[in-house]
């Protein structure tokens, strides 16, 4: 029998073709499973003050209904309390934390947008605030760290992510700020996106990692 050197080139530059794409499959699935996402997060920390306000696009189905009903991207907003020597983020939560669920609590900001919670997220500046106001307004958003989440209508008692930033806000801020009516079982009436607080003029993008 003949044998015809061309096929077994062929077949041998098929062969080796094939093995190299298996090998570069096994890498890329063992580099996923070694490697947190989240590690990879580029953070531009110097960027960041006390006061900003950070937002996430969260991934369950709390976040898609906040996201439907308020026309936003973003579900969810905390605010950066502390960026020496770790920036922390006070955001009030009903289960970020399984150790304090449906509380205001403090996170580190890559837990508040890790890969498992955030599907992309961006940080905001109130810039007609001084720094100092910036300082102060999350200050007075941190004593509440440990308080009860409450998602109330306004006009009923309420302590959610976007009201405990916009109450301590100045009058002539909150006065801005732009209530959405929802009607949902077993709540009705008026509730704060995070997006009321970003459509307010003097506010400012600060980074947006996607």
């Amino acid at each position: 029998m003949k044998i015809n050197g061309k096929l077994i080139y062929n077949r041998f530059i098929l062969f080796l073709g094939g093995l190299v794409i298996l090998i570069c499959l096994f890498i890329g699935f063992s580099s996923k499973d070694t490697i947190k996402p989240d590690k990879q997060i580029y953070m531009p920390e110097h960027a960041f003050q006390v006061g900003d306000w950070i937002v996430r696009e969260g991934m369950g189905y709390e976040s898609f209904l906040i996201k439907k009903l308020s026309g936003s991207e973003y579900s969810h907003i905390g605010v950066i309390a502390a960026i020496q020597p770790n920036i922390l983020v006070v955001h009030a939560t009903t289960d970020d934390d399984p150790s304090y669920l449906n509380q205001v609590i403090q996170s580190d900001i890559r837990d508040f947008v890790d890969s498992k919670r955030a599907k992309k997220w961006a940080v905001y500046r109130e810039s007609s605030l001084e720094p100092d106001k910036r300082k102060d307004i999350a200050r007075a958003v941190a004593r509440q760290v440990g308080e009860q989440f409450i998602l109330g209508s306004r006009g009923e008692t309420h302590r959610y992510c976007t009201t405990i930033i916009a109450e301590k806000l100045p009058l002539s801020l909150r006065n801005k700020l732009v209530w959405s009516k929802v009607e949902l079982p077993g709540l009705q009436g008026e509730l704060l996106f995070p997006d009321a607080l970003l459509k307010l003029e003097s506010v400012e993008l600060i980074y947006k990692n996607r």
